[in-house]
């Protein structure tokens, strides 16, 4: 049966394959991404670029020219660049003076947009408006002698951008980001986009700052094909929809075992108490396995886990009964408990 192919848009970072075919990564640490079908010269390697085409589940095919482009904000630094070149940081605010720094800063909810330390040190408190004397003044006796610097600027609140990102993340899907304070915006960074969700983002006006990996054309996510992995598995395996990055980034390991009355895959982890206990990993998209011994492999057909052998990588811990929310499976091989789902990341 032919595969279904919906014309995207890529962002990616240009890698290259074992066997010489690039790949675009979401990430330029993060490489399980989309095949390019067409040959890539070397000068794109490890350079951002747009590409336009269309893609079946494993294989993008340019339509048009590759673009070099910038990366989405969220992965870049941001400039932290001093706002107050006049100052300089000869030693921060004491925990105390920032304590109460903090009670003031309760008090103008309304006006408070961010704060951070720039590139030479020196503390910096955002505030909408251009009006800041006022702040400035409480700052600098909250604080003491440590040099502060208080600008204006800002459109919107602190608590108002954390509303409206706890909003986007609470009902969204495959999707990293936050608020940045420098820039006072909601960056929104989406693995999967389609018309639906740009439109659903779009509500947030200029508050959300939004990129994506792959961007649907014309297309819906139901629309969008399975990544289909070069090593077809012979094992049932847990994957998630979307290639499976959805911004968890905490520390995850366990042992890779197989359960043979089940005839699934989980992982053998250390429990709090002692011990350990078994856990379900939630493998992204297009990884598949294969038996004797049992071995995990990613979209490119790559070893990444061996029964027996310890797994590192990131991701999150989350309830099995969730499993709907992240799998087109259900069996979750025996395992429960809260915390007791490990959804792969990297």
């Amino acid at each position: 049966m032919a595969r279904s192919v919906v014309e995207v848009v890529v962002t990616g970072v240009v890698g290259r394959n074992p066997d010489g075919t690039a790949e675009l990564c979401p990430y330029e640490d993060l490489c399980f991404g989309v095949r390019i079908g067409d040959n890539v010269d070397a000068a794109f390697d490890g350079a951002w670029i747009e590409a336009v085409g269309t893609f079946d589940g494993h294989t993008l095919h340019t339509t048009e020219p590759l673009r070099k482009t910038d990366p989405p904000p969220l992965m870049a630094r941001a400039s932290l660049e001093p706002r107050c070149p006049d100052l300089a940081a000869a030693f921060p605010p004491s925990p105390d003076a920032t304590d109460a720094a903090r009670q003031y800063l309760d008090t103008v909810p309304d006006e408070f947009a961010g704060v951070w330390l720039d590139d030479t040190g020196v503390l910096t408190y955002f505030f909408v408006g251009e009006d800041v004397d006022a702040h400035r003044v409480a700052l600098s006796e909250a604080v003491g002698d440590a040099p502060v610097c208080v600008t204006g600027g800002a459109r919107w609140p602190l608590a108002e951008l954390r509303e409206v990102s706890d909003r986007i993340f609470a009902t969204s899907r495959s999707v990293s980001g936050g608020v940045d304070e420098v820039d006072n915006v909601v960056d929104v960074h989406v693995r999967l986009l389609d018309g639906d969700g740009r439109r659903w983002l779009e509500q947030f006006g200029d508050q959300v700052r939004l990129s994506s990996y792959i961007e649907l054309v014309n297309a819906s996510r139901a629309d969008f094909p399975a990544m289909a992995p070069i090593a077809p598995g012979d094992v049932p395996l847990v994957t998630q929809r979307d290639g499976g990055r959805n911004g968890e980034e905490a520390g995850v390991g366990f042992t890779l075992r197989y359960d043979e009355q089940r005839s699934c895959v989980f992982g053998e982890a250390e429990a709090v108490e002692g011990g350990t206990r078994r856990v379900l990993p939630g493998w992204p998209d297009g990884y598949s396995a294969t038996s004797n011994p049992l071995t995990i492999r990613d979209f490119d057909g790559m070893t990444v886990a061996v029964e027996g052998q310890a797994y590192e990588g990131g991701g999150g811990y989350h309830d099995p009964a969730t499993i709907g929310r992240w799998s087109d499976q259900s069996d979750t091989c025996g395992v429960d408990g809260a915390g007791a789902m490990v959804v792969i990341t990297r």
